[in-house]
């Protein structure tokens, strides 16, 4: 499962835990038909939450198993090089879709400042003159 996938999926494990913390803090259901309501409203979430708690479960399961292989073919030295091999693969992808052509790019930074700095200096001399 790819990073994007799981931070999705954990984020969804938030929202859902919130949900069931407001459901807990609501008033007790008077009638028979709203704790019917509330019970199958927290159970919906409750189902989610654990379905999604299982695939997590899952993906990180399969990391170990493929972090132990590399451990027992290459040692720690094959660890450090897959991690710096997706660093850079996840830089890349990242510039990459920064870097779309046909999009106009903003100013630089330093060319709005000191176009900015022009102006106060001139700023300066204009009000030291009228004095």
């Amino acid at each position: 499962m790819e990073k994007q996938k799981k931070m999705e999926l954990i984020q969804r494990t938030f929202g859902l835990r919130h949900k069931l913390k407001v459901l807990e803090s609501m008033k007790t259901p008077e009638t028979h038909e709203e704790k019917t309501e509330a019970t199958l409203a927290r159970w919906e979430l409750e189902d989610e939450l654990k379905a999604i708690e299982e695939l997590l479960d899952s993906a990180r399961m399969k990391s170990i198993e493929e972090k132990k292989q590399i451990l027992i073919d290459g040692g720690v030295k094959a660890i450090k090089k897959m991690k710096q091999s997706k660093q850079r693969s996840s830089i890349a992808a990242t510039t990459s879709s920064i870097a779309s052509p046909g999009l106009k790019t903003r100013k630089s930074s330093s060319s709005s400042t000191q176009s900015r700095a022009r102006s106060k200096s001139s700023s300066r001399k204009t009000a030291t003159r009228g004095t």
